[in-house]
């Protein structure tokens, strides 16, 4: 029975969602991250460690040993991935074989690791699991280097969940994206139009219908549900093996029409800038989630783009209310 549940990287936007979830269905959490416990107000126990720090991970997993882990720490941005690449696969592939080699020696548990999209080569149909891998920038390929890792370490049993474009929030309970500074394009275009700056869009050229980037959104809320349903596999496994699904909608956006829902619902025009091509960009990710429905038993049910975009929306504005408290 799984009822102590660590989550690396849970002071991130995801993590502190899927905590949150989690700890509502009994689950007791624990958080680590590299980020400093001021930044934290969860309902589980909390330390600030970093993954990089193998010996403080390996005292931190002999103390507490869980009965899965939650593998969300990482660094994400694919533009900065570019520019950085040495310190994405010292962040996202060594701090994964920290946390692996920690395991094997303490807590040998069920892993639950959080990859992306950005593992597969462009293609213009929906990609599914068994598709050709060939991250086109470093955080892909950080991320598929990492899964790699995970399948080969045979004797912990492991579920990883490849994402597509993650949005929304919890407003209610205050939990969406915080990024500082904000590169993801929900909570970017909002915040442009509330502030009256220009939307920069990178590329017009792309193969769709409107020239720009194509994207399958996913709700925060249904990412959370497909980490309980892994763990509902994981629970039930006799012998330790290694799953994949991809989660997603299933359904791809242009980035402009991203900005047009955002748009239509603060009844605000936005300005447009146009930029060139961001390198590493594919120019289009589109998720087949038919694995995830049938050995999962998962169905996204938040992922409309008015949904994810109304949740963000909400949220965006308490946080400018708070700010001002």
């Amino acid at each position: 029975m799984i009822k102590k549940i660590l989550i690396t990287g849970g002071l991130g936007y995801i993590g502190r969602i899927c905590q949150f979830i989690l700890s509502t269905h009994g689950y007791e959490t624990f958080v680590i991250d590299e980020r400093s416990p001021e930044q934290y107000q969860g309902h589980s126990s909390f330390m600030q460690l970093n993954l990089l720090n193998k010996s403080n991970l390996e005292q931190y997993l002999q103390h507490n040993k869980p009965d899965l882990i939650l593998h969300f720490a990482a660094k994400i941005e694919v533009a900065e991935s570019v520019e950085k690449p040495l310190y994405y696969y010292q962040n996202n592939v060594t701090a994964t074989i920290n946390l692996l080699d920690a395991m094997q020696k303490w807590a040998p548990v069920p892993l639950v690791f959080l990859s992306s999209a950005a593992v597969y080569a462009p293609q213009t149909i929906p990609l599914q699991e068994n598709s050709i891998l060939d991250p086109q920038n470093p955080y892909g390929e950080s991320k598929r280097m990492a899964e790699a890792i995970i399948s080969h370490c045979v004797n912990i049993p492991s579920v990883i969940l490849r994402l597509f474009n993650v949005g929304g929030a919890l407003p209610e309970e205050n939990l969406g994206e915080t990024h500082e500074p904000e590169t993801h394009l929900i909570p970017l275009v909002i915040q442009k139009i509330f502030q009256n700056k220009p939307v920069n869009i990178f590329g017009n050229q792309y193969p769709s219908k409107d020239g720009t980037c194509l994207r399958d959104y996913i709700h925060v809320l249904d990412v959370a549900e497909a980490v309980r349903c892994s763990i509902r596999k994981l629970e039930n496994l006799s012998t330790p093996q290694s799953f994949t699904y991809n989660i997603g909608s299933g359904n791809p956006t242009s980035v402009l029409e991203v900005i047009e829902e955002v748009a239509r619902q603060l009844q605000e025009q936005p300005m447009i800038k146009w930029q060139n091509n961001r390198p590493g960009d594919s120019a289009i990710l589109m998720a087949n989630i038919q694995k995830a429905g049938q050995e999962l038993l998962w169905v996204p049910t938040h992922s409309q783009l008015s949904d994810i975009v109304t949740s963000s929306i909400q949220f965006q504005r308490t946080k400018i209310l708070r700010a001002y408290l």
